[in-house]
């Protein structure tokens, strides 16, 4: 019999992804059929800060609106699922079970008293806001409220080593369907408790291509998120180094959130929109020294100059091996011997 090995060898525990939201952000938007599908629709900029056309005119589907401040309880979320077991007689366990219903219900409570939060309250399109300190200011509700549908961005602010960490959580269609009391006193703000409720929506694939219809998904980005490791190793271009013995040092992040032991192999570039062929490593596992991996390449040609080497690595997941490859790195003119 094989001996076994203590827990600390099998924890795979990562206190980097302990969130907390520091910050926050509810955006919103009426829903619109397919004119508002958030397929392909893009939150992040190339460098994983949130985007900066949010809220412009041209943004596709139309600009988001921010409910500006929450209470320090931020938004809740609340999904259900409704179980019904059937009972046999022929013993204490249920035969079966079914899922009877589901829903998820998004709670907040809305601090400001502005003309975004009064077309949410008064069941008005957002299309025709009046601005902030207009002249002859109002708003009414209507006396029959048809069914009108928003859209919903949430967005959370964490931080990791001084780099910014998001989440958002995408809903393609919400309704809402309850407020609570509006206190109108020197105790308190005047402030609006809602309720909202995911609904799916044909007009949107997420981004996975898979559950096409989806009422909710969740993107996370940042420089913080990146820096725990694939996205990282991912994005971030390795140093290549020519050394003597038409050899090279290729160093780059460690990746991090593979299944270990990982092991390396890398490909080879001459000019820029050519081939990639392999390239030899000294060693499938190269060196580690704090969060960087350095491996050797080999067998390069003398005086020859490479616009790029790429580092795959490949985890020991089973039964299905995690395969990333890295950024192409510097180009580099190889050693004449």
């Amino acid at each position: 019999m094989v001996n076994g090995v203590l827990w600390p060898t099998l924890f795979q525990g990562d206190e980097d992804n302990i969130r907390k939201v520091l910050y926050g952000s509810w955006l919103i938007r009426d829903w619109n059929f397919g004119n508002t599908s958030l397929t392909g629709a893009t939150f992040f900029g190339s460098d994983g800060n949130l985007s900066n056309t949010l809220f412009s005119p041209t943004n596709p589907g139309g600009p988001w609106y921010d409910l500006g401040y929450m209470d320090e309880k931020g938004p809740e979320f609340t999904p259900k699922l409704d179980v019904k077991p059937t009972k046999v007689m022929q013993s204490r366990w249920p035969a079966r079970y079914d899922y009877t219903g589901q829903s998820e219900e998004i709670g907040a409570t809305l601090m400001e008293s502005n003309p975004v939060v009064d077309a949410i309250y008064n069941n008005a399109a957002l299309s025709n806001l009046q601005e902030v300190g207009a002249v002859g200011y109002n708003i009414s509700a209507p006396v029959e409220l048809d069914l009108r549908w928003r859209q919903a961005l949430f967005i959370a602010v964490d931080n990791r080593s001084g780099f910014n960490y998001y989440t958002i959580r995408v809903y393609p269609k919400v309704l809402f369907g309850d407020f609570g009391k509006i206190p109108w006193n020197i105790e308190e703000a005047a402030a609006l408790p809602v309720k909202a409720f995911a609904i799916p929506d044909a007009y949107t694939t997420p981004p996975d291509g898979v559950n096409v219809g989806s009422p909710r998904w969740i993107l996370r980005d940042g420089p913080g998120w990146r820096l725990q490791g694939q996205a990282n190793f991912e994005v971030t271009a390795p140093v290549a180094a020519p050394i003597t013995g038409l050899k090279a040092n290729i160093s780059f992040t460690t990746p991090a959130g593979l299944i270990t032991p990982v092991t390396y192999t890398a490909q080879k570039q001459l000019i820029p929109g050519g081939a990639w062929t392999s390239v030899s490593l000294t060693s499938p596992t190269g060196t580690v020294s704090g969060n960087t991996t350095t491996v050797q390449a080999t067998g390069l040609t003398a005086s020859t100059l490479y616009n790029a080497i790429e580092v795959i690595a490949t985890d020991s997941n089973t039964p299905t091996a995690t395969v990333i490859t890295s950024a192409p790195s510097n180009s580099f003119t190889s050693t004449a011997s």
